[in-house]
């Protein structure tokens, strides 16, 4: 009978079919390891040794995306749905190496992100040689002539205003005042797997700080790098112990909102005193209400407990 048994072969055609059936039938790799099929029960299930063959050979594939999926639920198997979305990649025996090649999976086949993650929840990141020097070239000739002074949002005038605690000079590019603003539109959409158009973003502003320019504690989304500044001028996280200090080239990305659309205090972050040299950079904000599809609601059960310390330390920065 040994001739009739199974070879590797047939193991990768059975794996294969299953990620092409969930593919065309747009089906939950959680309802399909309980045997639901498009609202059909069966009386079949997948084990967690099943979720996790189907996720490592994702992953040996490239399929980097079906691999976060069903590793995840191997993890769900084995713990609450909240340790498991903090520790699955650790329990598993993933590095941070392949966790970051799971965020880098994009279009870019020949020339992969480089992917750096700093902190898993809130979910931290630093892409490298994310934007050319010809690109920052670009945008540093079209910001100049219009670049003035940065404000912030005052609600009891109901308009912006300069303010002390935000020193540096700024301009916001719409995607037809350069074919650099629409690529890297593009690219920031690739690097965050979120939709990046006019109603789902802000336009991409562009800003220097010069000596002693900074941004005191505050909340936002994205940023690009476009200088390196000899000294002061990092990003910081106080309540992640988190710095990065500008790098030419780089981004660095953050999601400061949890899984339910919340806010996350822990994202609480600012941009220090520039001690010599001037820092260019270029920042995009992108909407949570516009990602229905590409990053959707999970339920309160699943949602990362807060740590009230964390809360308190950003209570206390802030002066709440």
């Amino acid at each position: 009978m040994r001739p009739n048994f199974p070879i590797r072969e047939d193991y990768n055609d059975a794996l294969d079919s299953v990620l092409l059936i969930l593919d065309v039938y747009l089906i939950e790799p959680k309802d399909f390891a309980k045997g639901l099929l498009n609202d059909k029960q069966y009386n079949s299930s997948l084990n967690a040794l099943d979720l996790y063959a189907l996720g490592q050979y994702a992953f040996k594939n490239k399929y980097y995306k079906d691999a976060h999926n069903w590793l995840y639920l191997t993890c769900v198997y084995f713990m609450n749905a909240e340790e498991a979305q903090i520790n699955y990649y650790k329990v598993l025996g993933l590095h941070e190496m392949d966790l970051s090649q799971i965020y880098a999976m994009n279009l870019l086949k020949i020339t992969p992100f480089k992917c750096e993650i700093l902190n898993d929840l809130p979910f931290v990141a630093i892409y490298h040689d994310i934007i050319s020097d010809r690109e920052i070239e670009e945008l540093k000739r079209i910001a100049v002539p219009t670049i003035k002074r940065s404000t912030v949002y005052d609600y009891a005038k109901e308009t912006n205003v300069p303010v002390n605690y935000r020193t540096s000079n700024s301009v916001f590019l719409n995607n037809n005042d350069s074919y650099v603003v629409d690529i890297l539109r593009q690219r920031v959409s690739d690097m965050t797997h979120l939709n990046v158009f006019a109603n789902s973003s802000d336009q991409l502003q562009v800003m220097n700080y010069g000596l002693g320019g900074y941004f005191r504690s505050h909340f936002d989304f994205f940023g690009k790098d476009m200088t390196n500044v000899q000294q002061g001028g990092a990003t910081v996280f106080p309540p992640l112990r988190i710095t990065n200090f500008p790098k030419k080239g780089s981004a660095l990305i953050f999601s400061n909102l949890d899984n339910n659309i919340s806010p996350d205090p822990s994202t609480l972050h600012a941009g220090c005193p520039v001690l010599f040299g001037s820092k260019w950079a270029a920042t995009k904000w992108i909407y949570s209400s516009e990602q229905m599809f590409r990053k959707p609601c999970l339920p309160p059960n699943q949602l990362k407990a807060y740590d009230t310390q964390v809360i308190d330390f950003v209570h206390q920065i802030l002066g709440l």
